[in-house]
C-alpha cells in the first residue's frame, strides 16, 4: 500500500474535541493481509494527547478488505481522532501506523526515497486550541503550589524497578496566580523518606499557568521513570504534602559477587564513550538435538533510561547468520532499566543450530537501543566475537 495523501475535517480543534482524517491509499500490489490505519497526536513532550484508539467516523461506511484490493486500486480511510480533554493549546503532530487486523502486528514503513521511517510516520501537525468550556468546580483533591488539582491518575498500580509510569493531573487555574510554574513530586517509601523527587511543570512548558484562562481545566501529563535501585515495597506519590497515590514495587534478586564463567570476554559496551555494560563472560553448555544453551554474564557499570536488548547471532566465516536469539536480558525479566551499577545479571540464551554447522562458525554478542537499532559500542566495534564452543 502507498499513502497518496490526507485531508482534514478541519485544521484547528479545541481541547476536547474530534476531527476526521480521510487517508487515501493505492495497492502497490495484491495486500495479503487486512491492513488497517490509527492515527493518534504527539505533543512536543513525545507523549499521546489523543484517544490511542480510533474509529470510523458517525455514518461512514467500512473501509474495504484490503486483501480484495487489485493493484493500483485506491480507496479512502477515515478515522475520527478524538483530543483528550483538558490538552494544552499548540500544534501537535498527526502520527499514522498502518497495521495487520489479524495480528494487531505494525508494518514497517517506508518514506518516498525508501528510507525506513519504522512503524509509524509523522504526516503533519494541527492545531489545539483552548476548549471552550470553563467553569468552577467546587470538589478537589488539594491544592499543589496554590493551585487546585481536580483529579490524578496513574497508570499502573505495581511496577519493578526501572519502570515508567505515566502520571495525569486535572489541574484548574484559580483566579489568582498560583505562586510557581513547577512543582515538587516525591516517592516516599513506607516510613514517609523522601527516596527520589521530580521537579515538573503543571503541563506542558510552553503553556504557563499565567496564559490560562481563569476556572480552565487543565491536563498534565509526566512519563516518569522509577529509581532503578528502588526495594521492594509500598511507595507513595506526594506534592505539596498531598498524597496523590500508592504504587507496589518488586525488586528484582540482586547478584553482586562475580560468577565463575567457562569463557572470559571481559568487553564493555558504551554510548557516547560513557561505559554501561561489560560482558564479563559466557559459559556454553552441551549441546543437545540441535539446541545450544548459553549463559552470559553482564555487569552494569551505571543506571540506565534505555531497555536495551541483547543479541546473539551464530555466523559463518563469511558473516552469514545461521542463528540467533534475540530478547531483553534474562527472558525479558530484567530489563537494563532495572539494573544497579556495580550489579551482576546471568542472562541465558538458546539457539537452534542448524544439521550442517560449519567448522568456522562463531558467535557475535551485543546489544542495540531497540527503539533506534543502535548498536552499543566496544573498542572493537559493536559486538564481541567469541568461537563457537571455543575461547574469544
Amino acid at each position: 500500500l502507498r499513502l497518496e495523501g490526507y485531508t482534514l475535517s478541519r485544521t484547528a480543534v479545541p481541547s476536547g474535541s474530534f476531527f476526521d482524517i480521510d487517508l487515501a491509499w493505492t495497492a502497490t500490489d495484491y495486500p495479503q493481509a487486512r491492513y488497517q490505519s490509527n492515527v493518534w497526536l504527539v505533543g512536543p513532550d513525545g507523549l499521546t494527547w489523543s484517544d490511542l484508539d480510533t474509529h470510523r467516523p458517525r455514518l461512514y461506511e467500512d473501509a474495504p478488505d484490503t486483501r480484495a484490493w487489485q493493484p493500483e486500486q485506491w480507496g479512502w480511510d477515515s478515522r475520527e481522532v478524538t483530543v483528550l480533554r483538558g490538552t494544552p493549546p499548540g500544534q501537535y503532530d498527526i502520527v499514522l501506523t498502518l497495521f495487520d487486523f489479524a495480528t494487531l502486528q505494525p508494518v514497517t514503513l517506508l518514506a518516498e526515497d525508501g528510507a525506513v521511517l519504522g512503524p509509524t510516520a509523522v504526516l503533519g501537525q494541527i492545531t489545539i486550541t483552548e476548549t471552550e468550556q470553563t467553569g468552577a468546580t467546587s470538589e478537589n483533591l488539594g491544592l499543589v503550589e496554590g493551585m487546585p488539582l481536580l483529579e490524578f491518575r496513574q497508570d499502573r498500580a505495581v511496577a519493578v524497578p526501572g519502570d515508567v509510569v505515566l502520571l495525569t493531573f486535572f489541574w484548574q487555574r484559580p483566579s489568582a496566580l498560583p505562586r510557581a510554574e513547577t512543582f515538587n513530586l516525591q516517592l516516599l517509601n513506607e516510613n514517609e523518606a523522601d527516596i527520589f523527587s521530580w521537579e515538573l511543570p503543571f503541563t506542558l512548558p510552553s503553556y504557563p499557568p499565567a496564559d490560562w484562562p481563569v476556572q480552565a481545566t487543565i491536563r498534565g501529563q509526566h512519563l516518569l521513570r522509577l529509581p532503578a535501585g528502588l526495594d521492594s515495597g509500598s511507595y507513595q506519590f506526594m506534592a505539596d504534602g498531598l498524597v496523590l497515590g500508592e504504587i507496589d514495587i518488586t525488586a528484582p534478586e540482586r547478584l553482586f559477587e562475580v560468577v565463575e564463567m567457562e569463557t572470559a570476554v571481559s568487553a564493555t559496551f558504551s554510548q557516547n564513550n560513557q561505559p554501561l555494560i561489560t560482558l564479563v563472560g559466557l559459559t556454553q553448555s552441551p549441546i543437545s538435538n540441535l539446541q545450544s544453551p548459553l549463559t552470559l554474564l553482564w555487569h552494569a557499570e551505571a543506571e540506565m533510561p534505555t531497555s536495551y536488548r541483547v543479541f546473539v547471532h551464530l555466523v559463518d566465516g563469511a558473516g552469514q547468520i545461521l542463528a540467533q536469539a534475540d530478547g531483553e536480558p534474562a527472558n525479558w525479566t530484567r530489563p537494563t532499566t532495572g539494573w544497579v551499577p556495580g550489579e551482576y545479571i546471568l542472562d541465558e540464551h538458546t539457539l537452534t543450530l542448524p544439521a550442517d554447522l560449519p567448522l568456522d562458525a562463531s558467535l557475535r554478542i551485543g546489544l542495540y537501543d531497540p527503539a533506534t537499532n543502535q548498536r552499543l559500542q566496544t573498542q572493537q566495534g559493536e559486538f564481541v566475537v567469541v568461537p563457537l564452543g571455543g575461547e574469544q
